[in-house]
C-alpha cells in the first residue's frame, strides 16, 4: 500500500457543519421511513439486500448493538428486530447512578434483564457492560437473570488481586467474564488479569460512561492494536 495523497479534517469548517447536522441532517432518518417502507412494500421486500448485506460483514466480526439505545418503551419488539436481522449477540448497559455519580447513569436491572433473556432466542449471548460501584453485588443476581457475559469495569476494582478474584467469581456463578476499559485507562492496567486466563472478552470504550452522543476517541485504536498484539504473542483467545 502506498499513500498517494492525506486528508486531515479541519476543525473550523467541522463546527460549521456540526449545527446543521444537529437541526436538520439527523432527523431526516425518522421522517424518510415511512416512505421508505412504503416503497419497499411496493417492490417486494428487500430480503435481497439483507443477503447483500450480511455477505459483506467479514465472518470474525461481531455486532452486539447496546439495548441502551433502543427505544424502551418497545425493549421486546426492538430485541425481535435484532434478532430479525440476524443479530447473535446483544449488549446491555448496566448503570447504577453510584459509579457514575449521576442521576440520569441510572439504568437496568436484573428483572430487566431476566425479561431481555426470555425475549431472546436461546442462541442469543446475551453480554452485560456491567458499570457499577462494587460489581461483585451483581454477579449472581445476573446470572440468575440469564446473561452468558459479565464485563466488570477494571477502574471498579482497586487493584489486580480484586480484579483477579472477581472475575473468578464470575466464572463460577456460570457466565463468560470480561473486562472494560475506559478511554484514559492504559492497557496496561488490565494485562495482570489477562494473564489469568479467566477474561474472555475486553471492551475498550471509544467514550467516557455516563451518557450518549460523545465523539468517538481515536486513541482507542491503538490500544486496540496492542490488545491484539499481546494477544497474539501470548496465545490467548479473548475478544
Amino acid at each position: 500500500v502506498r499513500i498517494r495523497q492525506r486528508i486531515h479534517p479541519q476543525p473550523k469548517t467541522a463546527k460549521a457543519y456540526d449545527p446543521v447536522y444537529r437541526t436538520v441532517y439527523s432527523r431526516t432518518a425518522d421522517t424518510v421511513r415511512p416512505l421508505v417502507h412504503a416503497l419497499d412494500s411496493l417492490r417486494g421486500g428487500s430480503a435481497a439486500d439483507d443477503t447483500e448485506v450480511k455477505a459483506a460483514i467479514p465472518a470474525e466480526v461481531i455486532i452486539s448493538p447496546s439495548l441502551l439505545a433502543c427505544d424502551w418503551a418497545d425493549i421486546r419488539g426492538e430485541v425481535r428486530r435484532c434478532m430479525e436481522a440476524g443479530l447473535k449477540r446483544l449488549h446491555v448497559d448496566i448503570f447504577d447512578g453510584v459509579y457514575l455519580e449521576s442521576p440520569n447513569a441510572f439504568t437496568f436491572g436484573p428483572k430487566m434483564v431476566q425479561a431481555i433473556r426470555t425475549s431472546c432466542d436461546a442462541s442469543v449471548t446475551l453480554d452485560l457492560h456491567v458499570c457499577v460501584h462494587q460489581p461483585s453485588r451483581f454477579v449472581e443476581p445476573m446470572a440468575s437473570a440469564g446473561a452468558d457475559c459479565f464485563i466488570f469495569q477494571i477502574e471498579a476494582t482497586k487493584d489486580p488481586d480484586e480484579a483477579i478474584q472477581l472475575a473468578e467469581i464470575i466464572v463460577e456463578a456460570g457466565m463468560g467474564c470480561g473486562v472494560s476499559i475506559n478511554p484514559s485507562t492504559p492497557v496496561d492496567r488490565v494485562i495482570p488479569l489477562l494473564e489469568s486466563g479467566l477474561i474472555q472478552t475486553v471492551d475498550v470504550l471509544a467514550v467516557e460512561p455516563g451518557f450518549g452522543g460523545q465523539t468517538f476517541q481515536q486513541i482507542v485504536l491503538s490500544k486496540v492494536r496492542a490488545l491484539r498484539r499481546w494477544r497474539e504473542s501470548k496465545g490467548h483467545t479473548f475478544d
